[in-house]
């Protein structure tokens, strides 16, 4: 999500005379993907601060669960309208015509498909804010207490707003990531959080949990104008379209119905695990989305700004039926996956108890709650690795035109997940929710790379050479952490109240598990490692 493309740098040679090679497809994508990266840090860290100060006024109280029970159906109705036509169906077709030098048919396809998905979300949110009421009690709601199901339908009508600036935010996003522009993109997600944590700050305390809805609204609003001056900047021409007229909009059509069906399936997948969490008891909504919110701070991180990035190069790749270079594409961008996620889904296993006393215990976040959240990050953390993968290979396959294939994986491993969380919810509780989410996103990789493998061939062996390095790294840090963790836990208990010097030891600890990865590493000679430590320069390589 990331910045416009740079000539490549040159770097002086050992002489000082010979100029170099210019920059390698690869080294292009490390620079966006770290630019996007950059952004995709601010935008998490302000996420988490988002999610410290709504844990600290509403802990896992029912109002929240009420809350992030509220976002189900807006996000249904984002993803089943808005996501899906400006993510999988749009890109590739629109990017193949400025590719081919069709300018105008290119701007003619997005005046018209945004035209048309603007009615129809429009449409939807109408009738949703109609029906919300026996919606949501009977779907997301069914086992919270009368009076938070109450404030769930009031909150869901109000968040029905926000998937109308959000979708034309991810049109904005689509369009501008095709023609090369990953900043603006990249920097919609930070003026989101920022609205959202000035409704926690300042209109939570007069609105109660009303206020964070009210923040999410003008977050889309935000999220929408911040990409407006790239709007101007690539020329966007716009003609007001309502009927299917422009050239290619059956293609963006015929590549948009299993997606939308791909995106409604996951995200009644979500809906019905809301579900089972409202039977629970009070809280179980609330750990669920504060333990996923945790494990999504890496995946936004390294795999959505890696996707981000690598999705127009691949669909330019493809239209110019490159597939040798769309196979290396991808494979430059799995290898510093594993490198990256790999660590962080163990540190976030081993320690689940030390980061969420440090984040959240506070005033409203009891010990109660630490304690539910607690045992259900591990569970999300053991899939983060799959997810991240997941959510690569799938844009692999949007590329080449090919939305059934991800459709058929998701549809098989969503039925199993439903299955699953039926079985094990009476048995393990949120825990077992968890877990069925994890192992279900294992299956749909090994599907997609299995699919993969038999359409562009095995991917090269220095692939699977970062995968052992970064499993044998990431072990020698879990060793470390694991001896480190029961006096972190100690260390980082806030019943005799929080201090500056117990966010200091925590991070202290971060670090040397991260230093005992990187110099595990090193020993191993990660190509990772390097491509990072000369990307970044000099003082890095020597302190390395």
């Amino acid at each position: 999500m990331q910045t416009t493309r740079t000539p490549p740098q040159r770097r002086p040679s050992d002489t000082g005379t010979t100029p170099p090679a210019p920059a390698t497809a690869g080294q292009k994508m490390y620079s966006a993907a770290a630019i996007v990266a950059a952004a995709f840090v601010a935008s998490r860290i302000l996420g988490l601060v988002r999610e410290v100060i709504i844990a600290a006024r509403f802990g896992t109280s029912g109002e929240y669960d009420a809350y992030v029970a509220a976002f189900k159906i807006p996000d249904l109705l984002f993803q089943m309208v808005m996501a899906g036509a400006f993510g999988s169906a749009f890109v590739p077709v629109f990017t193949g015509y400025l590719g081919q030098g069709q300018v105008r048919k290119a701007w003619r396809l997005a005046s018209n498909v945004i035209t048309i998905a603007v009615e129809a979300a429009l449409v939807l949110a109408v009738v949703l804010f109609v029906v919300a009421g026996p919606v949501v009690r009977l779907t997301v709601a069914r086992g919270l207490p009368p009076a938070d199901q109450a404030l769930a339908v009031e909150m869901t009508r109000i968040l029905l707003l926000s998937p109308i600036f959000l979708g034309l935010g991810a049109a904005a996003k689509g369009i501008l990531e095709s023609t090369g522009n990953f900043t603006n993109p990249a920097l919609a997600p930070v003026t989101y959080n920022a609205a959202v944590v000035a409704g926690a700050l300042f209109l939570a305390p007069r609105y109660g949990v009303k206020g964070l809805a009210y923040g999410v609204v003008a977050g889309s609003i935000g999220h929408l104008l911040t990409q407006f001056p790239g709007l101007l900047r690539s020329e966007m021409r716009y003609w007001l379209l309502p009927r299917p007229v422009a050239e290619g909009l059956g293609t963006v059509g015929r590549l948009l119905v299993p997606r939308v069906i791909g995106l409604i399936a996951y995200q009644v997948n979500f809906i019905v695990i809301t579900s089972f969490a409202s039977l629970l008891g009070v809280g179980a909504i609330s750990a669920l989305n504060y333990a996923y919110q945790v494990m999504m701070l890496p995946h936004g991180v390294f795999a959505i700004s890696v996707a981000t990035v690598i999705f127009p190069a691949m669909a330019r790749q493809y239209a110019a039926r490159d597939f040798a270079a769309l196979k290396t594409t991808l494979g430059d961008a799995l290898r510093p996956l594993l490198f990256l996620t790999l660590p962080a889904s163990a540190a976030l296993m081993i320690l689940a108890r030390p980061i969420v006393q440090t984040l959240f215990q506070f005033r409203s976040f009891s010990e109660q709650s630490t304690a539910l959240v607690v045992q259900v990050l591990p569970y999300f953390a053991a899939g983060l690795f799959a997810l991240a993968i997941v959510e690569t290979t799938t844009r692999a396959y949007y590329a080449m035109h090919d939305t059934r294939t991800p459709l058929i994986a998701s549809g098989l491993t969503i039925a199993i997940n439903v299955v699953a969380a039926w079985i094990l919810a009476p048995r393990l509780g949120e825990r077992g929710l968890a877990a069925s989410i994890s192992v279900t996103t294992g299956l749909e990789m090994l599907i997609l790379l299995a699919v993969l493998r038999r359409r562009i061939g095995p991917f090269d062996a220095a692939v699977w050479r970062s995968f052992v390095k970064s499993v044998l790294a990431t072990g020698a840090m879990a060793a470390v952490l694991l001896l480190l963790r029961p006096r972190l836990i100690a260390v980082t208990d806030p019943r005799g109240g929080k201090s500056p010097w117990q966010v200091a030891i925590f991070l202290f600890a971060v670090g040397v598990g991260l230093y005992t990865y990187l110099a595990a590493a090193w020993y191993l000679k990660a190509q990772e490692l390097t491509e990072l430590a000369r990307r970044f320069g000099g003082p890095l390589r020597r302190r390395v």
